[in-house]
């Protein structure tokens, strides 16, 4: 699990995708205060990240993985 502070930066989206290509997936926790503000930047983290599935939990954490091959069509 990668513990994220309260923004996605540079280093997050590099982090995200080295443990996407050693696991082939990967959970982020942003450390903010809400749902709706870590919905947020679960949100834009996928913008940056469009080739990879993003399931945005109500847990506090996204489960990030690549997308099958039905999603890329």
């Amino acid at each position: 699990m990668i513990f994220a502070r309260n923004s996605v930066t540079n280093e997050l989206v590099s982090e995200v995708k080295k443990q996407i290509e050693l696991n082939g997936k990967c959970r982020v926790s942003f450390n903010v205060i809400g749902r709706t503000k870590h919905e947020l930047l679960s949100g834009e983290l996928a913008q940056i990240l469009p080739e990879y599935h993003f399931d945005i939990g109500y847990n506090y954490q996204c489960k990030i993985t690549i997308k099958s091959e039905t999603e890329n069509i």
